[in-house]
């Protein structure tokens, strides 16, 4: 209710705020508070549902395959990738596919890997020892075995990475501003250049309230998991 609250009345209740930080520099009535949201959840997610794809699958394979070397390599890989800023990804990206959507996409999608893949492998690992060796005498193929007891016991971990990413990318999704991405990170970024703090407040309520939101969703699912 706070989102939509936000969403929809943020500009009629700024005349609350202005008594305590000031009258708004600009006129935020030139942003359209919902039109940015949903460019700000597009972009959140495409990167994030790109990240699960193949985190998810790589993971899977490794693990049923039983590469412990490419899953080795594959997680110095996503931690390589992580250890660069989004801004820095987004920098690189931009003289190769412009100014726009698309180089922040990839952006988030490179720093969503790491911890989806790395939770995919620790929760299909996570099976006891025991329950693991009654597979086997069962006879289950490792495929079988992947379906039937892992994916349902690491089911929690995996939710643990999505939910991570997830939250990740809707705070990282505000620099898009800066490309012309759009989204939310377009009244933060303008509200910085002009000392306006109720313009920041426009872009960065809608973004906290979505993560704590996404955040209370999967933790929720999680624990129903019997995370």
């Amino acid at each position: 209710m706070a989102l939509i609250a936000v969403l929809f009345w943020f500009d009629k209740g700024t005349a609350l705020l202005a008594p305590i930080i000031g009258p708004p520099v600009s006129n935020v009535q030139l942003w359209n508070l919902q039109e940015l949201f949903l460019q700000h959840l597009t972009i959140v997610a495409i990167a994030t549902a790109g990240s699960f794809l193949m985190a998810f699958g790589l993971a899977s394979v490794v693990h049923i395959g039983r590469f412990d070397a490419l899953k080795s390599n594959l997680l110095s890989i996503c931690g390589f990738g992580e250890t660069f800023p989004t801004a820095a990804i987004i920098a690189l990206l931009v003289p190769l596919m412009g100014y726009g959507m698309e180089s922040v996409v990839i952006a988030l999608f490179i720093y969503g890997l790491m911890p989806i893949f790395t939770n995919t492998v620790e929760g299909l690992e996570s099976v006891p020892k025991q329950i693991g060796e009654a597979a086997d005498g069962m006879g289950l193929t490792p495929l079988q075995k992947y379906f039937t007891v892992e994916l349902k016991l690491g089911k929690p971990y995996i939710l643990a990475g999505v939910r991570l990413s997830l939250i990740v990318n809707i705070a990282a999704a505000t620099i898009g501003a800066v490309v012309g991405a759009g989204g939310l990170g377009m009244p933060i970024m303008s509200g910085i250049r002009i000392y306006d703090p109720i313009l920041i407040m426009k872009g960065a309520l809608p973004v906290i309230l979505l993560a704590l939101i996404v955040d209370g969703l999967f933790r929720k699912v999680e624990r129903q998991s019997g995370y």
